[in-house]
């Protein structure tokens, strides 16, 4: 069950965030958003994803599902907009 907190990151193109692996390793639930999902169905999308080498894939936005108080520790060499 998802824990009722969720924060959207969204990255520039190109960016490289530190944060994603900490938060991988550390089982924190989370959704990616990249450029092998911009078109297509989920079916395609999928296969798109699967075929592209990890290191040519671009990350456009991570929704992380934790408290604002891991959110900010993750995200702290980061700079934000309110």
């Amino acid at each position: 069950m998802l824990k009722p907190y969720r924060y959207l990151l969204v990255l520039r193109l190109g960016i490289r965030w530190a944060g994603f692996m900490e938060a991988k390793e550390a089982g924190i639930q989370f959704s990616v958003f990249t450029n092998t999902m911009s078109e297509g169905t989920w079916e395609h999308q999928e296969a798109r994803t699967l075929a592209t080498k990890p290191e040519e894939i671009l990350y456009y936005g991570i929704v992380l599902f934790v408290s604002k108080e891991i959110f900010t520790n993750l995200t702290k060499k980061l700079s934000f907009f309110s």
